[in-house]
């Protein structure tokens, strides 16, 4: 018998408005489309497939599928099935798929033939393979999920050096649902955006919170997903009521101007999250902006806050991250575990029904940040330490301080170095390695290394890693030392390595070689006035102190995060770009050739 305190799980809810509402739009990617019925039908085809295939509830099953409507409906025929899903990204190495495919000891894996060979998936011992059916033929058994099971399973980077992956329950899914229909009243009549790549932990917060309000989910273009204004004007035609917007790109949404809702702006709520807001949004926007938080170790969002634009900051503090959502608490404590006086700086501790089942693999008594709450009496409770340094105002607003740890925030993603340490460690040219983040408002990894071969290139090195490691552990840059420096302890200092990104020796083995590449001098007055104006833009964005016209973005501390701010300033200059041109045009005399110039290119040449 159902417990009378037991929330409805996702697969119920898209049930219910499959049996309410069968014909209506539950999503689109732009070239497939499903309604509720659909979507409930195929979900549980797949979930009897599943069955027939030895999964069983509170198993993990592997969905290795692009952002589209296949890939949402196969995660709900996961779910509808009583098991946990884990997402996998077919754009980052297959390498690094393979290893976390083993890890996850998945019963079995969601995708389509013809990626399974691109990546060589096909295969792995103990793991059962199905297709993602395009069309359903029948529905299956829909299994009621364990209320205590897993509902999804994603990967954290670890500072052991390996990725650590997170059981996140269905009682935690069902209170963020809960919460986000109270708080944005999100309805059938709401139109929904899904934006952010799949591994992120925000896809649960985009994809079930719509679905399971029988709303419109709408998967937006590749195209759109890093360049403000394309964003803003696929938002606007889409007639999306509802987006949650990773900040760095948030931010540059604010500085656009924006039509009124007669004007064709039907956007009413904007989420924002993945990474520390630090501007608040001016007047007169037509929308609402929240600043949420949450580790991946709870459901998603922990806690949020209306940034509302009358708030004059003090001190330019940047918002707050507010208050713990329903289900949630949240304690300030010192390294004792005790409560802090108001205002004083703490360590963040989570609690509540939100907080995750837990780490895989991991035993009870071994469970790192994981403990026993004891703030509350009812057994079995557990709070989560985020090691994330905070202090509460007289109104109960919590405020970000930073890290106590060597955990970074690397473009919404927090990472373990040591996770990049353990990799580069692999390499045969590295001796020892050491990874840190930049001291910058918006941090970096570089890496420092002592190499067993004196010809050690870092190019070839980062090029290396790139086939085993997602994007966002990369470091921007890797320099070779004779020695490491060390502390008057014997260690290694890493305080003094994590400074602000120098120029561009570090991308090179001639590491006293400050003028760039050897061979390469600086641009001279010959150059077009295209590669002089888009190398002061470079400089200003990557904080480097020259550049040369053969230089790579990406090679001497380019990342997705600063392609938008590059395109930005071009645009604010009169330079046409957009982010695909850097893409495509990575040199930066490639990168002038391909935008051209203008007249108003010529003023921002640089000293």
């Amino acid at each position: 018998m159902a417990s009378p305190n037991r929330r409805a799980t996702v697969p119920e809810r898209i049930a219910a408005h499959a049996a309410r509402r069968p014909d209506a739009l539950a999503v689109t990617d732009g070239a497939s489309t499903l309604g509720y019925a659909q979507l409930h039908t195929r979900a549980r085809e797949l979930a009897g497939r599943l069955h027939a295939a030895g999964v069983r509830a509170g198993d993990i099953v592997a969905v290795y599928l692009e952002r589209s409507v296949d890939a949402v409906a196969a995660c709900a025929g996961v779910l509808s099935a009583g098991a946990g899903y884990l997402m996998l990204d077919p754009e980052q190495p297959a390498l690094r798929t393979r290893e976390l495919l083993a890890d996850s000891t998945a019963r079995a894996l969601v995708s389509r033939p013809e990626l399974l060979r691109r990546d060589n998936l096909e295969r792995v011992p103990g793991v059962a393979y199905l297709d993602c059916p395009e069309t359903a033929t029948g529905p299956g058994a829909l299994q009621e999920p364990d209320q205590d099971g897993p509902a999804y399973l994603n990967y954290t980077s670890g500072s052991t050096g390996r990725p650590k992956g997170v059981l996140i329950g269905h009682q935690g899914l069902a209170n963020l649902v809960d919460w986000y229909q109270h708080r944005y009243q999100a309805g059938p009549g709401d139109r929904i955006s899904q934006l952010v790549r799949p591994t992120f932990d925000a896809f649960a917060l985009e994809t079930w919170t719509c679905l399971s309000a029988g709303a419109s989910l709408h998967i937006a273009p590749d195209g759109v997903r890093q360049d403000p204004e394309l964003l803003q004007d696929w938002l606007c035609r889409s007639g999306i009521t509802v987006s949650f917007v990773p900040t760095p790109l948030a931010e540059q949404l604010f500085m656009l101007p924006w039509p009124g809702r007669d004007e064709g702006c039907a956007l009413r709520e904007l989420l924002v999250g993945g990474d520390r807001l630090t501007r608040r949004p001016p007047a007169g926007l037509p929308f609402r902006v929240h600043n949420n938080y949450g580790p991946t170790e709870c459901t998603v969002v922990a806690t949020c806050d209306l940034v509302d634009e009358q708030q004059v900051p003090v001190d330019d503090v940047p918002p707050p991250i507010g208050r713990p959502l329903p289900g949630v608490t949240a304690y300030v404590l010192d390294a004792d575990l005790t409560p802090v006086a108001e205002g004083a700086p703490g360590v963040l501790h989570l609690g509540g029904v939100a907080v995750a089942m837990g780490y895989l693999h991991a035993s009870g008594d071994d469970d790192g940040p994981f403990r026993p709450d004891p703030f509350r009496a009812l057994p079995g409770t557990r709070m989560y330490a985020t090691g994330d340094l905070v202090r509460q105002d007289e109104t109960g607003r919590l405020h970000y301080l930073g890290r106590v740890d060597e955990q970074v925030q690397i473009r919404g993603i927090r990472v373990e170095p040591a996770e990049a340490e353990t990799a580069l460690r692999r390499h045969p040219d590295v001796d020892r390695a050491v990874v840190v983040g930049t001291d910058e408002a918006e941090p970096r990894l570089v890496a420092y290394v002592t190499a067993r071969d004196a010809a050690a290139d870092p190019r070839q090195i980062r090029a290396w890693l790139a086939e085993r490691l997602p994007d966002y552990l990369i470091p921007a840059t890797v320099t070779v030392l004779q020695e490491l420096p060390l502390t008057p302890e014997g260690k290694v200092d890493r305080r003094a390595l994590a400074r602000p990104l120098p120029g561009r020796a570090d991308t090179t083995a001639d590491t006293a070689s400050a003028g760039g590449r050897p061979g390469a001098g600086p641009p001279d007055a010959g150059d077009a006035s295209g590669v002089l104006a888009l190398a002061a833009l470079w400089k200003d964005v990557l904080g480097v102190p020259s550049v040369t016209a053969e230089d790579d973005f990406f090679e001497i501390g380019g990342d997705s995060l600063r392609v938008i701010r590059l395109v930005a300033r071009a645009r604010r200059h009169g330079i046409p770009m957009r982010p695909d041109d850097v893409y495509a045009h990575p040199v930066l005399s490639d990168l002038a050739q391909a935008v051209g110039s203008s007249p108003a290119a010529t003023e921002v040449i640089a000293s």
